[in-house]
């Protein structure tokens, strides 16, 4: 430690690293030649601290002055580009790619788009008419960023977003399970850690659906045979090496009918097909909401942490785990999120179409029903879907509720045999 008693040298040596990101890739003309030169731990953390930084964006402040719901503009007619122009790089349409699990897009491309967005929200105000705040980096989501950008960038074409910024095919290294109404920022900062811990290379690529998929086209994605739609060919591709599920605070995509479909072909169908695939949680760790032991002076403290940063829990053969993107001791995977995995009830999920649901509930009860057999409200099949997805979070919250002496949902977990002890 020196100089300011309440903060460690590392902790100004990465502030002073985060300004410096500030000035190489957001001022305006910034080249980003240095990260794409080397692909190593370090360009990812430049990254995450330049999207990370509270004060680049827009803030929420300046709420009064709204108009009423009734005169605001549906994103969908609101012009982004108003104030800004079009980078030339999503200008035209590159390349024609048919088959939609082809369609994966690269670290760079969306850290790229993150730095539109942003300049976007910094010059433009955009007021989202459902829940009558202003859009900001930190609020905005997939569902925002599809009416705002996504169709406007590729309506001249009709095009995927990837087709825009894709110079040939990409097939996917990981798959990303997600709910469209996580924050975009969380997203971009769960995947770029998740890139920098598992050493992705600059040939690499997410399959994300809101960019694979032409959203102008969805009608004509929807596929009597689940066996045929991009989700099923993208995870079960030669390239692929996993799912990554990225979380929002409330673990919403375990809600979430596709989202345990692709848990499903990424655990089970794989297994059975004799492929390895890995399943990775991803979620972030809010400002806030932990603490973590730091010294002041020779006296150790426990503090809270005010900073959020990205976790990553990984089923393994035998246990799950657990990396951190900061080394502040004490810090763990969200509990929250642990816990209400641990209430996901497959045959309870919602989709947005009724008739997808149904058909995600036949896919995994298989040749279990007979077509035309109305649905069960339960099957030993839902009982092995879930008892995965329990089994990945059961450690966490086993630890959890030991420490608050919940002595009843400990013995919950313990009577399913959710969890092995001697691996806690």
């Amino acid at each position: 430690k020196d100089g300011n008693p309440g903060k460690t040298a590392l902790g100004r040596a990465r502030e002073a690293e985060a300004r410096g990101v500030e000035e190489l890739l957001l001022q305006e003309g910034a080249q980003d030649d240095e990260l794409d030169q080397k692909l190593d731990w370090n360009a990812f953390r430049k990254m995450r601290s330049c999207l990370n930084l509270d004060r680049l964006p827009a803030s929420d402040e300046g709420e009064t002055g709204i108009q009423c719901a009734e005169n605001l503009l549906a994103l969908s007619e609101v012009d982004a580009f108003k104030d800004v122009s079009i980078p030339e790089e999503y200008s035209q349409w590159r390349t024609r790619i048919q088959e939609p699990h082809r369609r994966a897009i690269s670290i760079f491309q969306l850290f790229d788009l993150g730095k539109l967005i942003i300049q976007v929200l910094r010059t433009t105000r955009i007021v989202d008419p459902w829940n009558i705040r202003s859009m900001t980096w930190t609020y905005i989501n997939l569902y925002h960023i599809n009416d705002l950008f996504v169709l406007p960038l590729t309506s001249k074409h009709e095009c995927s977003f990837v087709e825009l910024v894709a110079e040939a095919p990409h097939e996917a290294k990981w798959y990303v399970s997600h709910w469209w109404g996580t924050s975009f920022r969380d997203l971009l900062d769960m995947l770029l850690y998740h890139a920098e811990t598992r050493c992705i290379l600059a040939t690499d690529a997410y399959w994300i659906d809101i960019f694979a998929n032409r959203q102008h086209d969805i009608p004509n994605l929807k596929k009597q045979d689940l066996h045929d739609t991009p989700l099923y060919k993208a995870i079960m591709g030669d390239t692929c090496v996993g799912t990554v599920m990225c979380m929002d605070q409330h673990a919403t995509p375990f809600k979430r009918s596709w989202c345990t479909l692709e848990h499903f072909v990424t655990t089970k169908v794989c297994a059975k097909a004799e492929l390895r695939r890995t399943f990775e949680v991803a979620s972030v760790i809010q400002e806030g909401s932990q603490n973590f032991h730091e010294w002041q002076g020779d006296v150790g403290v426990w503090s809270t942490y005010q900073k959020r940063t990205p976790a990553i829990l990984s089923l393994g053969d035998k246990a799950s785990t657990v990396s951190i993107g900061d080394e502040a001791f004490g810090l763990s995977f969200p509990v929250d999120i642990g816990k209400k995995a641990l209430r996901t009830d497959v045959a309870k999920t919602q989709a947005t179409q009724l008739d997808d649901k149904e058909a995600i509930l036949r896919f995994i009860l298989q040749d279990a029903i007979t077509k035309g057999d109305p649905l069960p409200p339960t099957h030993v099949r839902f009982d092995e879907v879930n008892r995965s997805i329990w089994t990945m979070f059961a450690g966490i919250a086993l630890l959890d509720h030991a420490k608050c002496t919940d002595c009843a949902e400990v013995k919950s977990i313990l009577r399913k045999e959710l969890v092995d002890v001697n691996s806690v």
